[in-house]
């Protein structure tokens, strides 16, 4: 259910938006709109392959053919190609190796933030921040959304903080009416893996 739910929002979201952007500038600019389009169907299709392989093997996906950073940056370029939101990525300090289970985990976290930062949060810029220091990752993602007096943790931020302490790490989020909403993530990275 987590896995469907994942990445079902996360395609639709980004179609969704992709769409709706391109129904504002079809009349005035209409050869953009349709470079747009074609950016919104390769969005859908990858969506639909994603779905078909989770469905078979209920197992990850993008980090199947990538490591964690790699796939975290084709799911930006998705989103900066295929609408008007704008995911800027910044990574500091040494890029460590990971178990599979913590790829996976702070994969979904990532894209699970971002399409709700889109689908609630009316979002226009999302911040996205990964730093490695001392055997931790922490991952920090804010939106300059209309944010919330009260955070209320649905499927999706349920589903996060559960994984999170699957790995023995922590997340917290912040939100303030108007001002945004930020998800941060910090695991510690099991000793012994990270320069496997």
């Amino acid at each position: 259910a987590r896995e469907i739910h994942d990445i079902l929002g996360h395609s639709l979201t980004g179609i969704t938006t992709g769409i709706e952007a391109c129904l504002q500038i079809i009349g005035a600019n209409p050869a953009f709109a349709e470079k747009q389009l074609g950016k919104i169907l390769d969005l859908s299709r990858k969506g639909l392959l994603d779905v078909r392989r989770s469905v078979r093997e209920l197992k990850i996906d993008a980090i199947e053919k990538y490591e964690l950073i790699p796939a975290i940056t084709s799911l930006v370029n998705d989103i900066n190609g295929a609408t008007a939101v704008q995911v800027s990525l910044a990574i500091q300090g040494t890029v460590l190796k990971l178990k599979d289970d913590e790829e996976q985990t702070l994969y979904r976290i990532v894209q699970e933030s971002i399409t709700n930062a889109i689908r609630h949060g009316k979002a226009n810029h999302i911040a996205l921040s990964i730093a490695y220091v001392d055997h931790t990752i922490t991952i920090s993602i804010e939106d300059d959304g209309i944010g919330c007096k009260t955070i209320t943790e649905g499927f999706g931020l349920t589903h996060i903080r559960e994984r999170v302490e699957l790995l023995g790490g922590e997340v917290t989020y912040g939100s303030e009416d108007e001002q945004g909403f930020e998800v941060k993530v910090t695991i510690p990275i099991r000793w012994g893996n990270a320069y496997d």
